[in-house]
């Protein structure tokens, strides 16, 4: 069985979504969706990673990943399950919606085939009030996208400008003490005294020649 872990798929959505890291609550339920159905969410980033018209990504990713059924505890609509689909579409806006930089999106998330909205597409108030809403809670997302980006900038900035690391070894210091070195290791083995450190002549340490 192939073991998958989290880290290793988060350091590739963060590549993938131009630096952009997840919040904690964010990641929190997106961990959760990953316990259960890893393959959905490597999928998911994966879509994401294409979308063009989402700023914030983890957020949009963890909406999407939310309105996905559930294996374990399926949905089941009844004729009473309006004011539950209004108060998932309210969170959904909340949470993923104010990163939408565009009406349609928003239309489609909500009221299209696979939105919490579909079945009541037709009333025309309660799409205006949705249009509205996200009109007045965008700037805000904005000004979190902004942020985003910026940090997403500084993190490219200091990954690119890292300096590589080396390895400093001083005067005399046996190779045995330095395991890294794994070059020096099949040089050494060469040296017809290899393996005898008291033939060895390992140099004078304080000798600046």
């Amino acid at each position: 069985m192939t073991e998958t872990y989290w880290a290793t798929i988060r350091e590739k959505a963060v590549q993938d979504f131009g630096g952009q890291t997840p919040r904690a609550q964010d990641e929190d339920r997106i961990i959760d969706h990953f316990e259960q159905h890893p393959t959905i969410v490597i999928q998911a980033i994966t879509e994401m990673a294409g979308a063009t018209k989402v700023t914030y990504k983890w957020s949009a990713l963890r909406a999407r990943l939310d309105k996905q059924p559930s294996e374990r505890n399926p949905v089941v609509q009844t004729g009473n399950d309006r004011t539950e689909m209004i108060r998932r579409a309210d969170n959904w806006m909340r949470q993923a919606g104010l990163h939408f930089d565009r009406w349609d999106e928003i239309h489609d998330e909500l009221f299209g085939d696979r939105g919490y909205l579909h079945q009541w597409r037709g009333e025309q108030i309660l799409v205006d009030r949705y249009q509205s809403a996200w009109e007045t809670i965008r700037p805000i997302g904005q000004q979190l996208d902004d942020d985003e980006i910026e940090r997403a900038e500084k993190w490219k900035h200091t990954r690119a400008n890292m300096p590589k690391r080396r390895i400093t070894v001083e005067p005399g210091l046996p190779w045995k003490r330095v395991p890294e070195l794994g070059a020096a290791v099949a040089s050494l083995e060469s040296d017809p005294d290899y393996g005898n450190p008291e033939e060895y002549d390992y140099g004078d340490p304080h000798d600046a020649s």
